[in-house]
C-alpha cells in the first residue's frame, strides 16, 4: 500500500510538473513582450512565415522567446493571436531591443570596411527600426548585411567595395555555425528588407 501512495504521488507531481510548464509555455507565446519576428533558412519549413523580397533560401519567422531562446509559432498559437501579418510585424518592432555595440573592422588605412554585431538574437537587431540609426553616420541610411547565424550579423556599406570580397568570412562562419541562417545577403533600407545577392560556394 506505502509503494503504491508513492507512485501515486510521484505521478501527480508528474502531471503537474507538465501543467507548469505547458502553462509557461502558453504563457511566452501570449506575452507580445517575447514575440520576435525571425530571420531564418527556408528549409527549416517553419509553420508561420512571410517571403523575404528576393530572397531564395530565407524567410521572416513569427516567433517568441521561450527559456532565452527563440522557437517558431505553430499556426495554431499564432491563429490564436488573432492578429495578422501587419499588426504583428508593428507590435514585434515596438519591442525594445538590447543596445548593441558594433565592432569596426577597418583596413590598413584605417578605413572602416565593416561592422560586426554580436548578439542574443542578431535578426531581432537587424529589424529593429533602430538598425540604420547605428550606421548612418558612417554608412550612410542603407546597408547591406549578412547573418550567417542567430547570433551574428556583418553590415557593409552599400556603395563601397564589393561584399564578395568577405565570401569566405561568410562562409566559413554559416558552415560553423549552431544555428545557421543564410548565406544570402541583404539590403536594409527606410523601405525594409530585401535580398541582393548571395554568397556561392568557390
Amino acid at each position: 500500500m506505502h509503494g503504491e501512495n508513492n507512485r501515486s504521488a510521484r505521478a501527480r507531481e508528474a502531471i503537474c510538473a507538465l501543467c507548469l510548464a505547458f502553462l509557461a509555455f502558453r504563457a511566452n507565446a501570449q506575452d507580445p513582450k517575447q514575440w520576435r519576428l525571425l530571420i531564418e533558412p527556408s528549409y527549416m519549413h517553419p509553420p508561420v512565415a512571410w517571403a523575404i523580397s528576393g530572397a531564395k533560401r530565407t524567410v521572416l519567422v513569427a516567433g517568441y522567446i521561450k527559456d532565452g531562446e527563440p522557437v517558431y509559432f505553430t499556426r495554431k498559437e499564432f491563429d490564436a493571436l488573432a492578429l495578422d501579418w501587419n499588426h504583428f510585424q508593428e507590435q514585434v518592432r515596438a519591442n525594445e531591443v538590447a543596445a548593441v555595440k558594433p565592432d569596426y573592422a577597418r583596413n590598413r588605412k584605417n578605413i572602416i570596411e565593416y561592422a560586426t554585431i554580436k548578439a542574443p538574437l542578431a535578426a531581432a537587431v537587424v529589424l529593429s527600426p533602430k538598425f540604420l540609426d547605428m550606421f548612418s553616420e558612417v554608412f550612410g541610411t542603407s546597408v547591406l548585411v549578412a547573418m550567417p547565424d542567430r547570433r551574428t550579423a556583418y553590415v557593409f556599406p552599400k556603395l563601397a567595395g564589393d561584399y564578395q570580397d568577405y565570401a569566405p568570412m561568410i562562409l566559413d562562419a554559416y558552415r560553423a555555425a549552431l544555428h545557421p541562417v543564410s548565406a544570402e545577403v541583404f539590403e536594409v533600407s527606410p523601405k525594409g528588407i530585401k535580398a541582393v545577392g548571395i554568397y556561392e560556394e568557390p
